[in-house]
C-alpha cells in the first residue's frame, strides 16, 4: 500500500478509475484494488456499484424468472383472459406481479466484483451483464459533481418560505444554529446549507 494516506480522503481520479477497470479486467479482488490505489476496499465496491454500466446486447428478452421452464402460474393479472401460463405472456413482466419470481441474475453481478470485467464465460453467459468502464464512469462523476455545485437546490417556493422563516429571526439577533434547532422540522435543508445560502 502507498504510504500517501491522504489520498483516503481525496476524491477518485480518472487514473484511480482506469487502475480500477484494469484490475476488474485482471481479475483482482477489490481489496487487492483498493490496496494498489490506497483506498478502503468499501470505496472501491461503492464506486463499481454506483457507475457499472449495463449490456443491452447480452441481456435475455422477456421473462428472465429462474423457475421460467417449470412454471404453471396462470392469470397473475386480474384481468387476464387468456388460457396460457404467465410465463409465455409478452404484456408484462412476471417480476412486476408474482411473488415467487426469483431473479436469474449471474451471482457475480449481486456480489463482488459486482461486474463482468474479466469473467471468462462472458461471451457465452445469455445473462444479464454489467462492465466498470473508466471514462464513462469518471464523465458521470464529473456531471454529478457539476450539478451538485450548481445554484440552488429548492424550488422558488421552498426558497420562498425560508427566505420568510429566516430573515425576521436574523433581523431579531437569532443565530442560524438557535434557528435550526428551533425550526429543523420545518427547514428543507441541513444547516450547512443554510449557511452556503446565505453566502
Amino acid at each position: 500500500m502507498k504510504d500517501d494516506t491522504s489520498r483516503y480522503w481525496k476524491h477518485l481520479t480518472l487514473q484511480d478509475r482506469y487502475d480500477i477497470e484494469e484490475g476488474l479486467n485482471n481479475s483482482h479482488t477489490l481489496a487487492s484494488i483498493a490496496e494498489l490505489l490506497g483506498k478502503d476496499p468499501s470505496t472501491i465496491s461503492k464506486e463499481i456499484r454506483k457507475h457499472r454500466i449495463g449490456d443491452s446486447i447480452h441481456t435475455s428478452r422477456g421473462n428472465d424468472c429462474a423457475l421460467r421452464y417449470r412454471c404453471l402460474v396462470k392469470h397473475l393479472c386480474s384481468d387476464c383472459l387468456r388460457d396460457i401460463g404467465c410465463r409465455s405472456c409478452r404484456k408484462t413482466e412476471c417480476k412486476n406481479h408474482c411473488d415467487r419470481y426469483q431473479s436469474d441474475a449471474c451471482k457475480s453481478i449481486s456480489r463482488a466484483p459486482y461486474v463482468c470485467n474479466g469473467c471468462s464465460r462472458v461471451y457465452e453467459c445469455k445473462k444479464p451483464h454489467f462492465y466498470y468502464r473508466a471514462t464513462a464512469a469518471h464523465t458521470a462523476y464529473v456531471e454529478q459533481l457539476k450539478g451538485a455545485r450548481e445554484g440552488i437546490a429548492l424550488s422558488r417556493q421552498q426558497l420562498y418560505e425560508l427566505d420568510c422563516l429566516l430573515t425576521p429571526l436574523l433581523k431579531q439577533g437569532q443565530s442560524i444554529s438557535h434557528i435550526y434547532a428551533a425550526h429543523e422540522e420545518e427547514i428543507p435543508c441541513s444547516i450547512k446549507t443554510i449557511y452556503n445560502y446565505i453566502d
